[in-house]
């Protein structure tokens, strides 16, 4: 079968033959059906590899370019390409060694000022079948470059520079310690897809304008090749990185957050029970697998939800959900029992395990971080007591007593305790 170690890289003649025959009016043809029986290696259609439905393919192959001068006009174009197609049927340009044929061509949104990349790839498996796939991506090149935007991506960088020297910082301080905090992890890898992100962004800028150089090109010369491949591979590989960077950047809202007593709570019980979660999902993973490959082997001719690893896996998730098409497991009883084992063992039995292990770990969690919210209570009591009862307290006395020293010294203090006998004895005259 095709692999990228065996794929043919020699040029041939029409008909692909290893050496020119006898002329004949098939060598009237057009130089690019010539040329669609040459190799052309990656570089110079600049293209990358590709990853298909079935198998992965190099950049490089055989390509047949189609006519895009429009100066001989639209009409002229369409029967050049309609003669084109005649003779490489005619020649056998798709024979019984060829495995795939893609069909890459750009068209352009005037109204949305966005290009779209589109690729239709044709896959001709050993069995004879051919499996068709497709990819359709909008790319914009004219997008609007305000000082907004360039104010943002500045941002951006500064932020990323920030958090990077602050966590360069305290790993130098803390060391081995470092590595013991959850959190660190998660800045690291904030930081490292923020870099990416970055370095991404400067590329598909370069590309973006070597694109635009190439679309002025080829309206004055059909040979120049524009791929807009690389572009979209760019755009993809950028856009994971963003939902990384902002799947992370939300987890550190935890941290933030974790003065909330909810949310403290909630991070106290995932702490408490990492170490039975990782054991459960060991558990879990090695049954979950055992399954997806029995249901695999067993349907995978049967059902298109188990054609794949991958599709089985998925749909196996979706039991667990009860958001599946049961109409398989109805066909035989030996699907039907199957389907009674994973959904009793898995869902009635491992995730009732999980809720039990997450509901324990939170009511001893619960019942703790009360004895501590008390104890923080009076402490909290004792601190400002101390920092602000005492002093105020201490500060009036001190203000009396300055007071009675001034009375005493000016001579119009008088002490009462000493006037007291005489002030009884008059009021006992009066009465």
């Amino acid at each position: 079968d095709y692999s990228v170690l065996n794929a043919e890289n020699r040029d041939f003649s029409l008909g692909w033959k290893n050496t020119f025959p006898a002329p004949y009016w098939l060598y009237q043809s057009s130089q690019r059906v010539q040329n669609a029986f040459k190799y052309s290696p990656p570089g110079s259609l600049n293209s990358l590899p590709y990853l298909a439905a079935y198998g992965n393919y190099l950049g490089g192959g055989y390509v047949y370019q189609m006519n895009t001068n429009t100066s001989t006009g639209v009409s002229q174009m369409l029967l050049d390409l309609k003669s084109d197609l005649r003779t490489l049927q005619l020649t056998d340009w798709i024979d019984r060694m060829t495995r795939a044929l893609f069909v890459e061509f750009t068209v352009y949104n005037t109204n949305l000022n966005v290009f779209t990349y589109c690729t239709i790839v044709f896959e001709y498996l050993p069995t004879g079948n051919v499996l068709v796939s497709h990819e359709f991506d909008p790319i914009s090149l004219y997008a609007d470059e305000s000082s907004l935007y360039i104010l943002l991506d500045v941002l951006f960088l500064l932020v990323t520079v920030f958090l990077a020297v602050k966590e360069l910082r305290k790993m130098v301080q803390k060391r081995l310690k470092y590595l013991l905090e959850v959190w660190s992890y998660v800045n690291c890898l904030l930081i490292m897809f923020s870099t990416l992100t970055f370095i991404l962004y400067l590329c598909r800028l370069y590309e973006k304008f070597d694109l635009l150089d190439k679309i002025k090109l080829s309206r004055q010369s059909s040979s120049v090749v524009v791929n807009f491949q690389t572009m979209n591979y760019l755009n993809s590989t950028m856009l994971i990185l963003l939902s990384f960077c902002c799947f992370l950047a939300t987890l550190k809202m935890f941290k933030i957050l974790s003065f909330s007593r909810t949310v403290s709570l909630l991070l106290r019980v995932f702490y408490r029970s990492f170490r039975e979660l990782t054991a459960f999902l060991i558990v879990f993973c090695f049954l979950l697998y055992a399954f997806v490959n029995l249901m695999y082997l067993m349907l995978i001719e049967r059902d298109n939800q188990f054609q794949t690893m991958a599709r089985a896996v998925m749909t196996s998730l979706l039991i667990m959900i009860g958001k599946f098409n049961a109409t398989t497991f109805e066909q035989s009883a030996l699907n039907a029992a199957i389907f009674i084992a994973f959904n009793t063992s898995v869902v009635f039995v491992l995730l009732n395990l999980f809720i039990s292990i997450l509901a324990e770990n939170f009511s001893r969690t619960r019942h703790e971080y009360k004895q501590e919210t008390r104890n923080a209570d009076s402490i909290v009591v004792q601190y400002l007591r101390s920092r602000l009862i005492t002093p105020i307290v201490y500060y009036i006395s001190r203000v009396r007593g300055e007071n009675k020293q001034q009375s005493v010294e000016k001579g119009k203090y008088t002490d009462t305790f000493a006037t007291f006998k005489t002030r009884s004895v008059k009021l006992a005259h009066y009465l």
